[in-house]
This record gives C-alpha cells, structure tokens and sequence, in this order.
C-alpha cells in the first residue's frame, strides 16, 4: 500500500489496496488519547491531497491540544465556522462551511476582519446553495467532471462526429493527464507540460502501442495536436465564463502546423490507377472479394468526378441523388451531402462522367441481389450494412497500381481523390473560379487558395511566358533576341561555360565566362507528351 507520512506520523497518507494508481487519497489523523480520525481527500493528485490534511489536521488535532488561534466564531447554528490557522495568528480568517449535501467546504475568506469575513463566508454559502440547486460543481474537482458536464451542456451545437472525436482526445489523453491536479489549480505551467506529455505519450505506453500496432502514429501529428488545442481551448472558455476556473489558461502547441500541398494525383497517375484497379477487381482470389474491390473501385471514381470528403461518400443513401435541368437544358446530377457531415448540409454538382459511375452502381448492386432502395446505403456490404472500413481496399488498390505516392514523397489516400477533383477543375475547367468550387466542395476560397494556389500558375502559364513584340529600352540586345528567337523557333536556351581562350590569338573573352547558346535540337516542352 503506497504512504506518504508527514508530521512525524501525525498525519497518513495512503492509497487503498484495491485503487488503482490514479485512485483517491485517504487521510489518517492521529488524535488525542489514542483516537484516529479518517477522512478522504477526494484527489487524485498528492499535492491536494497534502494540502487537505494539514488543513484538517490544523482545525481538528491542534484544537484539541489548544495551539490553535482561540478566535474561532460559529454562525448560523454551526453551518459556518471561522477560525484562524495556528501558522497565522493575525492572517485572514478560514470559513468552515456545511454544504447542502452535508460535507463541509473549507476556503480562505481573505479578510483580516471578523465582519468582512463573515460576510465572504455567508455570500460563499449562498454561492454553494445556488450551485448545487442548479447542478453546478462547486470546490476542487477534476477535469473529467468538468469536461463532462460541459459536453452535455454544449454537445447540443456539435456534431456527433465532432463530439466523437473530442471524447476520443478526453478517454485518451485528457483524463490521464489533467485528473492528476485539481481543477482550480490548472495554470499556464501546468497545460505547457502537457504537450511534450503529449507527443512522448506512446514512446511511454510501448506495450499497448505494439497492440494498436498500425493505427496510432508514434510521434503525433501537429494537425492533431492542434485539433486538441482547439477542444480545450472551446472547454477552458465555457469553464471561465461558468467560473469554474479563475483564468483560461494560455494554449500554445510548439510545434508550426505544416501548411503543405495535399497529394493529389496527376491525369497519368489517374489513368493507370482506374485501370490498374480494374485488373485488381479481375484477380480476386474468392467471390467475396469482389464486392468490396468493385465498392472501392466506384468509391474512387466518385471522389475523383465529385469531390466529397471519403466521409461524406460513405454515408450517403440512394435518396441523396437527383437530377434536375440546367439553364441548357441539360439534365445535371445533384447529390445532397447529410447536414450531419463536417460542413452541413450542402448540394453537390458532380463531373457528367458521375452519372456512369451511378448507373454502374446500381448495376452491380442489381446483378448480386444488393438492396438499392432508396434508404439502402449507396456502399454496402453482402448483408446491406454500411461499407464502413473502405479505406483498407483502397490502400491496396493504390499498393497494386504502384502508385503509393507523389513525387515529393507524400503518401496517397481515399482524401487524396478529393485533393484531384479540385486539381483537375481548376486546370482543365473552363472559367472555374475559386469562389464556386469552394462552395461545390464545402470548404472556403482561402482553403482553395492555400492548398491549390500552384494550379493557378499553371493556368496563366500564357500569360507568363508571353513575351511583347516591341522590346522595352534598357533590355540587353542580345538577350532580347535570345528570348525572341526562343519564342519563335521554340527552342530551349542552354547555359555553357566557354572553354579558355588564348588573348593572343585574338581572343576576347575572360577565361571561364558564361554565354547564353540556343540549341535547335531540344524539344519543346510546351508540345511533348
């Protein structure tokens, strides 16, 4: 059984047997005559714990011996006493007060003078009445009380994706971490720790890491880290304003947040993987195979012709699609996202080629006797339910096609179609702007630009490589004629190094002097395929 003895034995600190290493302090006083008084400090945390039994062993022991200050004042039929510690005589009075569900409430009123603080105690008491009658914690707590309580209030105006992931973060991490201290004594120190806490965590939990083996990351993300900044900073917000903490403690993650371009696949790489993943559904070792091959396969053509999130993709239902004309009178698919998703409710334009993809669906699901109504999932299994772990095929159809990668390295996956549909709009859509494809795809121009901004050089290549007829003054001659005869012959400049000259024998330039020569025999880039 783990101790702490302070006091000279005076006061025990102990865990139970049966509690866990995050279990609850117990407190043993020693009291005159023999007698013991047993108490629990309710924390977890060693620090609080300590701080309760000097402060109970102040009020109950040395009472008893008469070192105690002999100010001590009882009010309203005993439900609140102040007193003075015996390490300060002439130091604020401490209220002792009796709380609704009967325990007692000890706090430091901070007044020197006996009127004042008896006023302090009667309005804390009134305080801890208001609280309890609605529910409100009141005194030192955990997180994991406080986080809960502000999920059931506030859940109401997240999504249950969102809400998902913010009690993963919470059962994972929070808990372990925060648990440790008291609520009110959470500072700034204390949330800084957490973050190098954080991305050691599993190089400290190895054992439980080799059974999740594939589905955490050793070092965390500082996408995810940031996410987890994002959940505590909305929950010290609501505990401030609710005055569960005195400050929202200041969240600063260490790491930059990498701002990236996001993978996407280029018109070959598309190709050969739409054909790859063909052959991959041809080769299926056993009939029940080919369902989830063929899901996949359509899977991704969705995502390349739509641009949806995989998410989005994977819970949608036949009602979600309809058709309607547009101003040509050509009939348009429209797909209805779930208001449930990351963005909400939203209508979706895909690429015409969908309407193939859809058709092919429902031809699938036909031929083996799927259910295609119109509350079926558009992604099924043989049984109907929902195609949940999809990503899995796709990984493999990616590993089949060697296609795993761009090439600067990054990894490919299902969000990786998505990231190619806005690619492929903005390079070969005709007047698509920012602005519109933001609003098919539910995300915001400034994503747009910051993500695909490279598309747009490559759309204005005209314009930035056009060179004007008439040669500005103050361009060197020589250049400006390199530059038309580039243009015009559709040549490509070549830098040399001329070789040593003999001055001697008539030559002029330096030994080592560049020169600009123009190489007929280079093909165009602009015209090779």
């Amino acid at each position: 059984m783990e101790q702490v003895v302070l006091n000279d034995g005076e006061i025990t600190l102990y865990r139970r047997p049966d509690a866990s290493k995050r279990g609850v302090w117990q407190c043993k006083l020693r009291l005159k005559g023999g007698a013991s008084l047993r108490r629990s400090t309710k924390s977890s945390d060693i620090d609080v714990a300590k701080a309760f039994a000097l402060e109970l062993y102040s009020f109950e022991v040395l009472a008893e011996h008469q070192v105690v200050s002999p100010e001590k004042h009882s009010f309203e039929n005993g439900d609140i006493l102040l007193y003075r510690r015996t390490d300060t005589v002439n130091g604020p009075w401490q209220a002792r007060i009796k709380t609704p569900k009967g325990d007692w409430l000890v706090k430091s009123t901070r007044h020197n003078d006996l009127a004042e603080a008896l006023s302090a105690a009667r309005d804390l008491k009134r305080e801890v009445e208001i609280k309890e009658r609605h529910g409100i914690p009141y005194g030192r707590h955990k997180f994991s009380r406080i986080w809960k309580k502000w999920l059931d209030e506030r859940g109401v105006y997240y999504t249950q994706n969102r809400i998902k992931t913010f009690e993963g973060f919470a059962r994972r991490y929070f808990f372990e971490y925060f648990d440790e201290r008291a609520f009110d004594l959470i500072d700034d120190l204390y949330v800084e720790k957490y973050w190098s806490w954080r991305i050691n965590y599993w190089r400290s939990h190895s054992d439980e890491l080799q059974r999740l083996s594939g589905k955490v990351a050793v070092e965390p993300s500082s996408a995810l880290l940031y996410a987890e900044k994002d959940a505590l900073s909305q929950f010290f917000k609501w505990a401030e304003r609710n005055k569960f903490i005195a400050r929202k403690p200041q969240l600063e993650v260490p790491v930059k947040l990498e701002r990236n371009r996001r993978p996407a696949l280029e018109h070959p790489q598309w190709v050969k993987f739409l054909k790859k993943a063909k052959e991959w559904e041809r080769e299926s070792p056993r009939p029940q195979h080919f369902v989830p091959r063929t899901m996949a396969r359509l899977f991704c053509e969705l995502l390349v012709h739509s641009g949806l999130r995989p998410l989005e993709a994977k819970t949608l239902r036949w009602r979600d699609f309809s058709a309607f004309k547009d101003e040509n009178g050509q009939n348009q698919l429209v797909i209805h996202v779930n208001p449930a998703r990351k963005t909400g409710e939203r209508d979706t334009v895909p690429m015409p080629v969908c309407w193939s993809v859809v058709e092919e669906l429902i031809r699938f699901q036909k031929k083996h006797q799927l259910p295609c109504e119109p509350d079926s999932w558009v992604f099924c299994n043989f049984n109907g339910t929902q195609l949940g772990a999809i990503e899995r095929p796709v990984e493999k159809a990616f590993e089949f096609s060697k296609i795993t990668h761009d090439r600067f390295g990054r990894k490919f996956s299902a969000y990786s179609f998505r990231h190619t549909y806005a690619t492929f709009r903005l390079l070969y859509g005709d007047n698509v702007d920012a602005y519109t494809l933001a609003k098919n795809m539910g995300t915001s121009v400034e994503m747009i630009e910051k993500h695909y901004g490279h598309v747009s050089n490559m759309q204005k290549a005209t314009v930035l490589t056009s060179v004007r007829k008439n040669i500005p003054e103050g361009l060197d001659s020589f250049q400006a004629r390199m530059i038309t005869r580039v243009n015009k012959e559709k040549t490509a400049p070549v830098l040399v190094r001329r070789q040593k000259v003999d001055k001697k024998a008539g030559g002029s330039p330096k030994d080592g002097e560049y020169f600009i020569r123009i190489e007929n025999d280079v093909p165009d880039v602009r015209t090779r395929k």
